[in-house]
This record gives structure tokens, C-alpha cells and sequence, in this order.
């Protein structure tokens, strides 16, 4: 699905609109799951509350951006922390502005869809090489 520019900034406005965003993911499904939700919540400059494992995709970016909080399934005193520290409006914008920084970083549209075009390239010109070897 194909949005224009317009309804992408439309999108991120309407997650600026929060001033914390809660995501989960079930243990189950780690490495399964694409989990974009992550990234325009991300370009929104706005911290994220995970519920799921740090080893998840969701729990690594969080952890390495410095954007959020990852909290363990059924952990009620991590959930409860987090969201202790997350009522501190200066907390909430310092991980807001890494969580936009590490967007800009590393789902920029700009920087990626060359780097995708380039592997698909390389793919391609590798495939036939072995067919012509």
C-alpha cells in the first residue's frame, strides 16, 4: 500500500498526538513480524512502552534508540516503572528526540531504498553469473 506524502505526514501528526505510545508483541511471534508500527511511531518523535522481549525486533530498536521502555510479558513492576518514568515530560522528550533521530537514522526512505535496490541488483547479476558458470 502506497501512501502519498501527504497522508505520511497526516499519519505522523495524528502519532505526535500522544504523548506515549504503547506497543506489544506476543513472545510467540519474535522474528515472525515486520513490526512498521514501530517506525512511524518512531518518525513521530514519541516514546514507545513495550510489551514484549528485548530480543525482539521491536525490544532491540527500542533498546539501542534509547526511545523507550521494553517490558517483559506479565512484568507488573517493569509496566509500572515505566510508566512512572514516562509521566516526566523532560524523560519524554529526550527519548521522543531519540527515538526521531535513530528514524532518521535507520528508516529513512532516501537512505534505503537504494540499499534495497542495490541488493536486488547485486541478486540478480550473482544469479546470472551462476547460471553462465
Amino acid at each position: 500500500h502506497v501512501r502519498s506524502r501527504r497522508q505520511r505526514q497526516m499519519c505522523i501528526r495524528d502519532r505526535a498526538s500522544g504523548d506515549v505510545h504503547l506497543a506489544s508483541l506476543d513472545p510467540r511471534w519474535d522474528g515472525t513480524m515486520v513490526p512498521s508500527k514501530l517506525q512511524g511511531i518512531f518518525f513521530s518523535g514519541r516514546p514507545v512502552l513495550f510489551t514484549g522481549t528485548a530480543t525482539s525486533s521491536i525490544g532491540r530498536w527500542i533498546l539501542e534508540s534509547g526511545a523507550g521502555w521494553v517490558c517483559a510479558p506479565g512484568d507488573e513492576e517493569a509496566h509500572v516503572a515505566a510508566m512512572r518514568e514516562a509521566r516526566d515530560p523532560e524523560v519524554r522528550v529526550r527519548m521522543g528526540a531519540a527515538a526521531r533521530a535513530y528514524a532518521e537514522r535507520h528508516f529513512n526512505r532516501a537512505i534505503n531504498v537504494p540499499r534495497v535496490a542495490e541488493i536486488l541488483t547485486g541478486g540478480v547479476e550473482n544469479s546470472e553469473e551462476r547460471v553462465e558458470g
